[in-house]
């Protein structure tokens, strides 16, 4: 059974949604809106708005659509947080209550990966109509390292050692890279010409290797 908790959100569409990690504790969630986030400190059931922009004057018809939200695999000791949308990257270290904001080169970028050992390890994936990689923290930004609009990314858990990184294309289909995001090279015929939509990783892929991607009219491959 459902209800309605939108009491706040004040937007007709959200576009993603961050669950704190530490959900239980504090009930907070984050919803990817226009023009920034929507925070709930009370299990959804109220909404307030951050605002996420670029400076300057705003750019008619841009709403500047947060569509990740990512949580740094520590944020217990970090309370680090990234929010991405064409306005740019966003970073917080104090769990979403203030932000900075960094460039990224990549036009309609809307997906982003984080490595799992991230802070130690600065690496970060943005995908738009190409695939970049930073290895800054942000600062800096590879060239496209594949194209053909990016519908996901995926680190592997064992980045460190594997160097493994997952990404799927509407062009180029199901993408991998083995030395750490450097490179990444398409699996012919992996999706049998469907276009990708989604791409999970098992909760224990370490060990089972196991991956899903959702297609278009393709049904799930695994």
């Amino acid at each position: 059974t459902w209800d309605m908790r939108s009491r706040g959100i004040d937007v007709m569409s959200t576009y993603s949604i961050g669950v704190s990690p530490e959900y239980e504790r504090d009930g907070v969630l984050f919803l990817g809106a226009e023009r920034g986030l929507r925070r709930s400190r009370d299990r959804g059931h109220t909404w307030e708005r951050v605002a996420l922009e670029p400076p300057g004057e705003r750019r008619a018809g841009w709403a500047y659509e947060v569509r990740s939200i990512r949580f740094s695999p520590r944020f217990a000791e970090d309370r680090g947080m990234l929010a991405l949308s064409e306005a740019g990257l966003f970073l917080s270290d104090d769990a979403g209550e203030t932000w900075r904001r960094q460039d990224v080169p990549e036009e309609r970028a809307r997906r982003l990966a984080v490595s799992p050992d991230w802070p130690a390890d600065r690496r970060l994936f943005v995908g738009g109509v190409g695939l970049r990689r930073s290895l800054d923290g942000g600062a800096t930004w590879s060239e496209p390292l594949a194209g053909g609009e990016l519908t996901a990314i995926a680190c592997a858990p064992d980045l460190a050692a594997s160097g493994e990184v997952f990404a799927t294309s509407v062009r180029e289909g199901f993408l991998r890279s083995d030395d750490g995001g450097a490179s990444f090279a398409p699996v012919v015929g992996a999706l049998e010409g469907f276009s990708p939509s989604k791409l999970r990783l098992s909760p224990d892929f370490a060990r089972d290797g196991t991956l899903w991607v959702a297609t278009l009219s393709g049904g799930i491959r695994v």
